[in-house]
Parts: structure tokens; sequence; C-alpha cells
């Protein structure tokens, strides 16, 4: 719950919404926004567990607009936010999606060989964190999966390594098998910040428990940033209405949203950033074949 999300919420009651909150993150939550968007009337929920879904689910979290731009490019900006330190060695990414980057010099390791292409051509280093894990300043995980930096891995880590994690959730870094250590030593340095103390003397600096390190260190991702990834949240509520009497529209399960709406989101971003387009004429559209996809079929998802 940060500033951000308090205007999408204003946003979607402004359309005619009733909105319920939920957050997923216990560093994250800005109390004062909080305490707006309960004023308004927000009741608060707990997330939906289970395998069962009762409806049809838009998943916006995949589309260009959101990734693309959701990056990762503030890492080093927030684990200063959390240390007060400034690093100028290497850093390393774990990484397995198609977003984010880190300043230069940074190592990456990835599982998608088109990635893997894509970041050697770009400059960067591709190694696997065993070949430099003694050598990084800071090793920071997004990849959506689990145990991605190990017990080993932190053993092995020059002292006072900062280790961090912009992925979907805290167990990207074993934190579990950190804090179970025989003989580990925690020092709270301050709020989200812990040094994790081996046996041998050496510690790593553990950024908001092993959670969302932008949100846990920071305040999120800057607004125009967020702006990208509810605009398509929005489009997708939209659509829900637009088709929640017509339930033959859809199956009880998680779809993406179409290509030309994540344009649509991009269009809408571009003159903000300065950009300047020629827009194709009708002819030079349909000599290039593009046509409206779908399910969407009202006009102002169209342009």
């Amino acid at each position: 719950m940060t500033i951000q999300t308090g205007v999408l919420i204003e946003t979607l009651h402004a359309l005619g919404a009733k909105v319920r909150w939920c957050s997923c993150n216990i560093f994250s939550t800005q109390d004062h926004v909080a305490a707006g968007i309960a004023k308004a009337g927000t009741a608060t929920v707990f997330a939906w567990k289970g395998e069962t879904l009762p409806e049809y689910w838009w998943c916006t979290e995949q589309m260009m607009t959101v990734p693309g731009a959701d990056g990762c490019d503030q890492l080093v900006d927030d684990g200063g936010d959390a240390t007060l330190l400034v690093h100028k060695g290497k850093e390393l990414e774990a990484k397995f999606a198609k977003d984010g980057s880190l300043p230069d010099p940074a190592s990456t390791t990835n599982a998608e060989f088109k990635c893997v292409l894509q970041a050697c051509m770009e400059g960067f280093q591709v190694v696997t964190i065993e070949e430099v894990v003694g050598e990084v300043d800071i090793f920071t995980s997004a990849t959506g999966n689990f145990k991605i930096i190990t017990l080993d891995h932190m053993k092995k880590m020059k002292n006072n390594a900062i280790v961090c994690n912009i992925g979907h959730f805290d167990n990207e870094i074993a934190m579990e098998d950190l804090e179970n250590f025989p003989g580990i030593k925690v020092e709270n340095i301050k709020p989200q910040v812990d040094r994790f103390v081996f046996p041998d003397g050496h510690g790593v600096i553990v950024l908001a428990s092993g959670r969302l390190v932008n949100l846990g260190c920071a305040t999120g991702h800057p607004s125009f940033v967020m702006s990208c990834s509810f605009t398509n949240q929005v489009l997708a509520q939209l659509d829900i209405l637009e088709n929640c009497t017509k339930a033959k529209n859809y199956k009880n399960d998680v779809y993406l949203l179409p290509k030309k709406l994540d344009e649509k989101v991009a269009a809408l971003h571009l003159p903000a950033l300065g950009a300047s387009l020629t827009k194709l004429s009708k002819e030079q559209a349909e000599y290039i074949g593009v046509k409206p996809e779908g399910p969407f079929k009202m006009d102002h998802y169209r342009y």
C-alpha cells in the first residue's frame, strides 16, 4: 500500500468500482496512505488462497509495459538507501525473466538463452553465482523461483556482501536455512537491514528479510513506472465489467491481456517521455495487417 496504489484505488472508485484491498509485503505499507484509503471506505481483505478459480482472472504482470518498465534499474539505489553505502564494485543479478538491468560494471546469470545472448551483446558478463560468489558486493535475486541464493552461497561470500531480492517471494534467498544455521548471530543495523554473522566471523547484510527490497527499503517504484502497471490493471477491470454478464466469453481461468492493449498502454505513456511518433494512415495500417486483437470490443481500446 503505497501512494501510487492509493491513486489506483481512487481511480477505480471514480470509475464506479467497489474496491477491496489486500497487501502482500509486511514492510511496504505506508501508514498514512492506508489510513486515507480506510477513511474513504475501502474494506481490507486477506488474499484468496487455493487452487479453485471462482471466476476468470486477468493477469497483468506478464504485460510488456509492466516488467518492461517495472524493472530492476533502481536496485543499487534501494540498497544504498538502506545501507548508506556507495558501491563501485561488481553487482550480480540472478534473473530468469526478460526485464531488468543493472548499471555497469555488473554480472548477470540468466536461464533464458535468448536473454543470455542479449545480455552478452549489451556487454554484460554472464556467469553462474558459483563463479563469482567471493567477488561480488551486491547479490540480487529476481527470478520468481526459490532458493536462488542458497546458504552455501552466503557462506562463501565476502564479508559484508549485501544480499537482497526483487523477485516475487522471500524464499528466493534461503532465509530459513540462514536463520537456522548453527551458531549464526543476527545484528540488526536498522529496520530491514540485518547482518548475519557466521561462526567464522564474516557476515552478510540481508535487506528486508529477503522480501521485495524496493518496497521494504524504499518506497516502491517511481510513479511513472507504476502508472504503466496500473493502467493495465484498470483496463483489465474495465473488460471484466464489460464481460461480467457474458459468462460464455471466458472460462474460469487466468488470461493474458492482448498485445494490442499492451501497445495502447505504452502509447498513452510515451508523450510524458517526450516521444514523438508518426501515426500510420488507415492504408498503411491495412498494408501491414494491423487489426484489433481480442476479446476487447469497446471503442476506447482501439487507437
